[in-house]
């Protein structure tokens, strides 16, 4: 009976880490890039959500799936707080919010926050082929900060994801020039940029130079 017990406790686990997305750096370049830190201070205050599920590590829309719950979305007020990078052809159409988790850093809580966006001639279906994250910082009921932590296109060779330890936020973009190549043989021309940013108790966020960076990656990975 233990011995059954053990075998399955073993395959879960191989089964949860296949599903972690992986990031092999050393087939691939890395280079540090400040312009991938997208942040914004705002003061908006944060409506009620509740049931949002508890935030791990990895902040990828794709990898989360369906672990998200329906929330009222944020109103932002004037474009001083607006995420620029959301077309604002897209925004006529955005019906609804959602919080994909939640977690509690030095006393600010943290939410990854998206909208999915209806186009105009499918009002009943989503609109998979652009998807962008925000982490929104709150302290004292008030958001005060977001960052762009996660997009990704369908048929792209860029994708934008995010990891979360301790205080720390590990921003990576990856570039992979045979996305669609099916060859098996085919050499992998795949280049990294990323950036760490640092959560602070007053709910901001401050980008890591290039040597400070390197010793939170190589910590964490």
């Amino acid at each position: 009976m233990k011995k059954n017990i053990y075998l399955l406790s073993f395959f879960i686990i191989l089964l949860s880490c296949a599903k972690e997305p992986k990031l092999d750096f050393k087939n691939g370049d890395l280079n540090y890039d400040q312009s991938l830190a997208i942040i914004q201070s705002i003061k908006i205050v944060a409506p009620k959500i509740t049931n949002c599920p508890p935030l791990g590590s990895h902040l990828n829309l794709n990898y989360l799936g369906n672990k998200k719950v329906e929330i009222n979305k944020i109103v932002f007020k004037n474009y001083n707080s607006f995420p620029l990078f959301w077309d604002l052809s897209y925004l006529k159409n955005s019906l609804t919010g959602y919080c994909y988790g939640m977690s509690c850093v030095l006393g600010n809580n943290l939410y990854l926050y998206t909208e999915d966006f209806k186009d105009d001639n499918k009002k009943n279906e989503e609109n998979q082929y652009h998807q962008v994250g925000l982490l929104l910082i709150e302290k004292n009921n008030n958001f005060v900060t977001w960052v762009k932590v996660s997009e990704t296109d369908i048929d792209s060779e860029k994708s934008l994801e995010s990891f979360l330890y301790d205080n720390y936020i590990i921003i990576i973009e990856t570039n992979n020039w045979n996305y669609d190549v099916v060859e098996s043989n085919k050499k992998k021309q795949i280049k990294y940029r990323y950036v760490v940013l640092e959560i602070k108790g007053k709910g901001n966020l401050i980008v890591l130079n290039k040597k400070e960076s390197n010793k939170i990656i190589t910590k964490y990975f």
